[in-house]
């Protein structure tokens, strides 16, 4: 049995991890930013913290995860948002005195950075969408609608569809947009990937298919079918051997209906939603990452399809929003796009975590626009990866 800290516990795939690893008979501690984090409430785990903002107080909260393996004798930190960020950049602080597997923080700044990571697929020839800054856009290049989106932000946070040139010209005049790029449109067709590395080689890598998001106009997949596409895992192979790659990874695709191939536009250097999916094809990822730690014969685990996940909780947020925007075709198939899918949150035995996330999801919708600009930015609060704000001090550093 291992102690085993996991960070990132406002999401529900970290809590997940925590059911999976416990049932394992492992001793399982979680940390969050916030107290309205559903990890924090799980019958399964043995102690709970708060460390500090992970972005504006990067110091404090390095110390706080040091002084939480030191008091607790943690054997593994499995790092799950992005948090991973962070942690990556204080790394050599972690040697020695726990066992983490994190990819190099100039690899996360490179794949977390839209146009950086449209430079590298070109580099590798994976297809991508056509991608400029905003200050070398030019009308000529790429045929309206485009794609406004900031550099470096997750979710679709951001992201606007300009239609024409007069719309283009009002939309640049009243927003600053030095930190965005102008992307090709690609019809909404997205496919997502979570996948584990080790050393530049790709230990497990599960395909899915978003079939609804919250919000319902682009956001995270609440109910996901995994499948299985031969050409998307060479795609992610390429990256994680040139990137000498370890740890988790996501990947997005948008698949061109005009040409029929899968053009990469974004990288998480973190875990996804995707966990459960893969959970459901009998791919336990938080086990696979805890073994791989210390073993260095694995065998592959890549998904075969036909499975997925709903997150009720999320569900219950899209089916008002749906109702009340008046978009009741939306709603054809509700019920059975649940079938073959596993819920990634509810659990009877332990009710308490989701009755916070389903709370936290409330005050998201209803104040997070007033409070905090927008729903996710409320939901994501003190827990992403700012580079504005992490280490002012060092800010042109990573310019």
């Amino acid at each position: 049995m291992s102690r085993i800290l996991i960070t990132g516990v406002r999401m529900w795939y970290a809590y997940n991890s925590a059911n999976i690893l416990a049932k394992e008979g492992h001793e399982i501690y979680v940390a969050e930013s916030s107290k309205l984090s559903m990890g924090l409430y799980s019958k399964l785990i043995k102690k709970s913290f708060i460390y500090p903002d992970i972005s504006e107080k990067s110091e404090e909260f390095i110390e706080k995860i040091l002084e939480i393996v030191e008091e607790n004798d943690i054997d593994y930190i499995l790092p799950v948002f992005e948090e991973t960020y962070v942690l990556s950049y204080y790394k050599d602080r972690l040697k020695g005195k726990v066992k983490i597997t994190l990819p190099k923080f100039n690899t996360i700044w490179e794949l977390h950075d839209k146009y950086s990571l449209f430079k590298l697929a070109e580099e590798l020839k994976i297809p991508t969408p056509k991608t400029v800054l905003v200050k070398d856009f030019d009308f000529k290049q790429i045929k309206f609608p485009v794609v406004l989106k900031p550099r470096r932000e997750r979710g679709a946070i951001g992201i606007k569809v300009i239609n024409n040139e007069e719309e283009y010209n009002h939309y640049v005049q009243k927003h600053d947009l030095d930190d965005y790029i102008v992307q090709e449109y690609v019809d909404q067709d997205q496919y997502c990937t979570i996948g584990l590395a080790k050393n530049g080689k790709l230990i497990s890598n599960t395909i899915y298919h978003n079939l609804e998001e919250y919000p319902y106009k682009g956001g995270f997949g609440i109910v996901r079918e995994s499948l299985d596409i031969k050409i998307i895992n060479h795609h992610v192979e390429k990256i994680v051997k040139k990137k000498k790659y370890s740890g988790f990874i996501c990947m997005d695709f948008l698949k061109s209906p005009e040409e029929q191939v899968y053009k990469i536009t974004d990288i998480n250097p973190r875990m996804s939603p995707g966990l459960m999916i893969a959970y459901s094809e009998g791919i336990d990822l938080p086990n696979i990452y805890i073994k791989s730690i210390t073993n260095e014969n694995f065998k592959d685990y890549f998904s075969k399809g036909g499975r997925g996940t709903y997150t009720g909780a999320l569900r219950i947020g899209w089916l008002l929003q749906v109702i009340f925007s008046g978009n009741f075709k939306m709603l054809k198939g509700f019920l059975k796009r649940r079938k073959n899918k596993i819920e990634d949150v509810w659990n009877w035995k332990d009710a308490k975590p989701f009755f916070v996330f389903f709370a936290h999801l409330l005050l998201s919708s209803t104040i997070g626009p007033k409070v905090a600009g927008s729903q996710q930015n409320y939901y994501y609060k003190r827990t992403t990866f700012d580079y504005r704000k992490f280490l002012p001090e060092n800010k042109g550093w990573f310019e």
